[in-house]
């Protein structure tokens, strides 16, 4: 299993007028594997009313990016839920190219 560092400023409620300036923050999500292969963060888009959730691999000997995915769940819970995905199966989340983009 693998391990993950991870940091949250996530407001419990769904984006709406009276949390808008906490959604506004430059990273809610952001999480790393504990061999920095793997990284992600997320951010609230209010313009398109979405998350942008995204994971990069990391070549960690040579210092680029191998592989790089981002969605855009909808909701908090989805954005939840993918990131619960991502950090139990990074190498299949991110081979799923093309979804939630």
């Amino acid at each position: 299993m693998m391990i993950w560092t991870r940091q949250q400023h996530l407001p419990d409620e769904e984006p709406n007028e009276h949390n808008a300036d906490a959604y506004a923050a430059p990273q809610l999500l952001a999480g790393a594997s504990e061999d920095g292969q793997y990284i992600y963060d997320a951010v609230y888009v209010a313009s398109a009313g979405c998350f942008l959730l995204t994971a990069l691999k990391l070549n960690t000997e040579w210092g680029f990016i191998e592989q790089e995915r981002r969605c855009k769940p909808a909701t908090r819970q989805a954005l939840l839920a993918e990131t619960a995905l991502l950090e139990h199966d990074p190498e299949h989340w991110l081979a799923q190219s093309g979804k939630n983009e």
